[in-house]
């Protein structure tokens, strides 16, 4: 499930780079700023997964 994960990022934030007609796409400088924002999205919904699991196994009683 990592590895999905980490995947998924790979594509939503379009690492690498875009050849079009056979010559790379040097328009880096707007794509960085969408990397960031979809990177930073990912790991608070990763870390938001894992506080909601590991509650729930600390406290099962507990209805969230």
């Amino acid at each position: 499930m990592v590895l999905l994960s980490l995947y998924f990022g790979m594509l939503f934030t379009n690492w690498g780079y875009a050849i079009v007609d056979g010559e790379i796409d040097q328009q880096t400088d707007n794509a960085l700023f969408s990397m960031w924002v979809k990177l930073i999205a990912q790991v608070i919904t990763v870390i938001l997964f894992t506080l909601s699991v590991m509650i729930y196994m600390c406290c099962p009683e507990r209805f969230i």
